[in-house]
């Protein structure tokens, strides 16, 4: 007499409750969510990293570097060639730089401008600038460390927002499971209590 073998186990019974099946489908739901919002995270690196990196890459391709001397404060405010230029406010304290006013040499001609420095540059010292085709000043120069905050800055953004939409997911699936479960509850309650009167 051949043994027959065991019946395989039937998958949809493993819950056998409503609200246990709910409950696999919440967490199933959590999981996906929190597998698309670190997606996302990534995605944003990628993308902020890319556009900084062409950022500095069409600004190297579009402006030539020149030196530049630091005018010393006469207390003139003129911006005629060669006119000393009293330096600007502070632009931002978080930066570190101020605007400075800076003579340089373009096309045979002096320039007198405005350029942000750090803090504490002396005067009449030289340091390296770019300049567009028209020799004017092109902005500080954007470099690595740059592009590195910017990507983190993002990063640590995306992942504040996607922790409070995770946060948020795993608050509304409690409170919809307790609900059911407590549904379930007075259901099997009521059902118990109507048999016991029987």
């Amino acid at each position: 007499m051949s043994v027959g073998a065991a019946p395989a186990p039937n998958h949809r019974h493993l819950f056998h409750r409503p609200v246990d099946r709910l409950a696999a489908r919440l967490r199933l739901l959590r999981a996906a969510v929190a597998a698309l919002m670190l997606v996302l995270t990534a995605g944003t690196a990628v993308l902020v990293y890319d556009a900084e990196s062409a950022g500095a890459a069409d600004q190297q391709a579009r402006t030539h570097p020149v030196t530049a001397t630091i005018i010393p404060d006469t207390g003139s405010t003129g911006t005629g060639t060669g006119t000393p230029v009293r330096p600007g406010a502070r632009l931002d304290p978080r930066t570190g730089n101020v605007p400075l006013a800076a003579t340089w040499q373009w096309a045979g001609d002096t320039r007198t401008g405005l350029i942000e420095l750090p803090v504490g540059a002396s005067a009449h010292s030289r340091t390296s600038i770019l300049v567009d085709s028209s020799g004017t000043w092109a902005g500080p120069k954007i470099d690595s460390t740059e592009i590195v905050g910017n990507t983190v800055a993002a990063v640590i953004g995306a992942v504040v927002v996607a922790s409070a939409l995770t946060a948020g997911l795993h608050t509304w699936c409690a409170r919809v499971l307790d609900r059911h479960r407590q549904r379930y509850w007075d259901e099997a309650l009521c059902r118990l209590f109507a048999t016991g009167g029987k």
